[in-house]
């Protein structure tokens, strides 16, 4: 007998390949997002938009970051939330590797619209990157 994952996912469990995009995946009260290599606008000051979805329950997303670019160029990240920014870090690059100090962490409300965006700074050329969301749905909330 198949097993069938839960939160409405109409799949059946391990039938599905994880994959990449900029969308919420869902297994079970579980959730998750891998962008894959993306990049930065290659013009300064112009925000990009890498990851766009609406949730329908409350959820504690957990966002991970790792720039990639291997140059000394500041890239800013913006965590949106129903079109208004709700946190922001930037990096630079210049080691090669550069994480936030820690996962981001955002508990959303049910119908809030989540974003994550890049801003290039100081390049004039596009920096790559990639983003990762894992979270899971708050029951009772």
């Amino acid at each position: 007998m198949p097993l069938v994952g839960g939160g409405g996912a109409g799949n059946t469990a391990g039938s599905g390949p994880t994959s990449t995009g900029n969308t919420l995946q869902y297994v079970g009260n579980r959730v998750y997002c891998y962008t894959g290599e993306t990049q930065t606008s290659a013009t300064q000051s112009e925000l990009t938009t890498h990851i766009d979805f609406t949730v329908q329950e409350a959820y504690e997303l957990n966002f991970l970051i790792c720039n990639t670019s291997g140059s000394g160029d500041d890239i800013g990240f913006r965590f949106v939330l129903n079109n208004e920014v709700s946190q922001q870090f930037n990096t630079n690059d210049a080691s090669g590797t550069n994480e936030p100090p820690n996962i981001v962490t955002l508990i959303v409300t049910p119908q809030t619209r989540v974003q994550l965006k890049s801003l290039n700074f100081s390049a004039a050329a596009a920096r790559k990157f990639f983003a990762s969301i894992i979270g899971r749905r708050i029951i009772n909330a």
